[in-house]
């Protein structure tokens, strides 16, 4: 498997962060007052290493994902497409640059996941691929949990008016954190000053989460939008 993964490497075309870099650009940026010779390391010299660096580890993470799937799970014809060279393209355009190995390795990993016969067909691979990326490791984390909390039906009202209302309430995500942290201190997947109720949003704002709309709720309640359950089938699946 990792001789395919080499050779489907070996079809894209490298890209360099600055196609060009001839001297009188390079003179230019040098020249920044302050920053400048900072930023001709990081252009020139520095980001070459990072790429570099990025795409072994990203090949090593697909190795060892490989290692964990099942031979008759792979659609080893799909490694034979554009599809599957071009998705490699994404894959570099997306980490070439990651600081977070452990992002790195989980959008690695959608690679391997897109070669499963139960993906090898999935018109969204790419977009998949996208979203997973922008989110951060937190948010991630924090949208397989909620996604993982079925919708509670609860009543409310507000004198003679009643409204009945099925959604994942925000209460209910902070209750199965909390219970989490409790039985597990190590399970703590975020960092100091990580607010819930900001993040929920920042999820909607992704397109992973919907908001339900309630008129007398005194919680804001949520549900998983389709784009989100297309990409729960994938992080289910990364480790």
């Amino acid at each position: 498997m990792k001789e395919k993964i080499i050779k489907i490497a070996e079809k894209v075309t490298a890209s360099k962060y600055v196609p060009n870099t001839s001297s009188v650009f390079r003179a230019g940026v040098s020249a920044i007052p302050v920053v400048g010779g900072a930023l001709d390391h990081l252009i020139f010299d520095k980001s070459d290493e990072i790429r570099t660096r990025n795409i072994e580890i990203a090949i090593t993470s697909l190795e060892n994902k490989y290692q964990k799937l099942e031979d008759a799970s792979i659609n080893l014809d799909w490694f034979l497409t554009g599809e599957a060279v071009n998705l490699f393209k994404e894959l570099i355009s997306l980490i070439e640059y990651e600081d977070s190995q452990e992002k790195l390795d989980a959008v690695s990993q959608l690679y391997a996941l897109s070669s499963l016969q139960q993906f090898s067909h999935d018109q969204q691979k790419v977009w998949v691929m996208r979203k997973v990326s922008e989110l951060s490791n937190e948010q991630r984390k924090l949208f397989v949990e909620v996604a993982s909390i079925p919708p509670e039906e609860r009543k409310y009202s507000s004198g003679a008016l009643q409204s009945n209302e099925s959604a994942i309430w925000n209460d209910a995500v902070l209750n199965l954190l909390n219970n989490k942290v409790k039985i597990d201190p190590l399970y703590c997947f975020w960092s100091k000053g990580f607010n819930v109720d900001v993040q929920l949003e920042l999820l909607c704002s992704a397109g992973v989460l919907e908001r339900r709309h309630s008129y007398f709720a005194n919680n804001q309640g949520y549900k998983v939008s389709v784009f989100g359950l297309s990409i729960l089938e994938y992080l289910k699946m990364v480790s």
